[in-house]
């Protein structure tokens, strides 16, 4: 039952993070790629009967799982606050879509799950 709710979680800040970037909506655009990626790792760690209660933990559990989607996020969250402060900047939030599908993949890969036809 976890492993669905953050599936379905991780869907809807996926498909919110690709409309924000259609739209332009460049203020948000990391924050939800960031949400997404974090769903996605609370649903490889549902699969092994692990729930977590903060963004370090999440972090935590990704650096010992697969190192690159922890810069992801450390990354996504600086995008974050950047973008908050400059809206405008349609190259963070660019950046941040890349990220946030190379995260994806990549846990994907580990808990056999396609997250790609989420991006669209």
């Amino acid at each position: 039952m976890e492993y669905e709710t953050h599936m379905r979680n991780a869907e809807e800040n996926v498909r919110a993070a690709m409309h924000a970037y259609k739209m332009k909506w460049n203020t948000v655009v990391a924050e939800t790629a960031f949400k997404a990626v974090e769903q996605a790792i609370e649903m490889h760690a549902a699969l092994e009967g692990i729930h977590m209660r903060s963004h370090a933990e999440r972090i935590e559990f990704a650096d010992e799982r697969y190192p690159e989607v922890a810069k992801v996020l450390r990354r996504l969250r600086r995008n974050y606050g950047d973008l908050g402060y400059d809206g405008i900047n349609g190259e963070k939030a660019t950046e941040s879509i890349g990220l946030m599908k190379r995260a994806l993949r990549t846990i994907g890969e580990v808990i056999n799950f396609d997250f790609e036809e989420w991006f669209d």
